[in-house]
């Protein structure tokens, strides 16, 4: 029986670990699957539930409406080991990860984890020629006295990766966290023009800044409380 052979290997980065190419992959072509084991969604909210060490949830990736797939172990081999990219070079298809431009050799694999989740955000360290300055939208919790704030910072966030989207010329991922925010928050008032009004708000900052600034977030919140000297952010959307 044929030996399968990887097609990449793990490294050290500056940022970690990371996933690069050992010789070059057409686009269009698989990269790797994500590994891992597969679980319930249920088994996975009663884990949470249940106050279980559930480090591996932020590695979860849904392959159905029913299951997802998670590492065994965080130094395993898997697709949770790719890292984040505002501009990535391969996208994953249910649990496989297939290649969106010609990879060299040498480069390292990157995609873009879409994350949508209601806890602090994480900074991005990626080098896209823009980059939003956070990995997905998050939401930071804040007191009840400041709710106006943690609206208005749901705008913002949603702005940076759909603004970084656009100006790195990739309508995929603009496409991608529309269509997964609207998924999400439809219920709660979110709308195709809000998503849209908050992406054009955030590029229309990154404009007047004259390419002086590549983090979209850093670019906006030097516009917080200015508001007036430069483009309207959209109308706060009410949760």
């Amino acid at each position: 029986m044929a030996t399968r052979v990887r097609k990449v290997e793990v490294r050290e980065t500056s940022k970690g670990k990371g996933v690069f190419a050992r010789h070059g992959i057409h686009k269009g072509q698989t990269v790797m699957s994500y590994g891992g084991r597969l679980i319930s969604i249920e088994e996975m909210q009663a884990a949470q539930l249940a106050g279980e060490n559930t480090w591996w949830c932020d590695y979860a990736k849904q392959v159905s409406g029913t299951h997802v797939r998670i590492p065994r172990d965080r130094d395993d081999f898997g697709g949770h080991l790719v890292n984040h990219s505002c501009d990535p070079n391969a996208a994953f298809r249910s649990d496989v990860l297939v290649a969106t431009r010609d990879l060299h050799e040498g480069e390292e694999v990157t995609c873009c984890y879409g994350w949508l989740t209601e806890k602090e955000d994480h900074d991005c360290l990626c080098d896209a020629d823009v980059c939003a300055g956070i990995m997905g939208i998050g939401i930071v919790p804040l007191d009840p006295g400041l709710e106006a704030v943690r609206i208005r910072l749901r705008g913002a966030t949603v702005g940076a990766v759909l603004a970084a989207a656009v100006l790195n010329g990739r309508d995929d991922i603009y496409e991608q966290y529309s269509r997964d925010i609207l998924g999400l928050y439809a219920q709660a008032g979110a709308t195709r023009e809000w998503v849209d009004a908050c992406g054009a708000w955030a590029v229309a900052v990154m404009k007047q800044s004259r390419g002086s600034e590549r983090r979209v977030m850093a670019a906006l919140c030097a516009v917080e409380g200015a508001v007036g000297s430069g483009p309207a952010p959209p109308r706060d959307l009410i949760w």
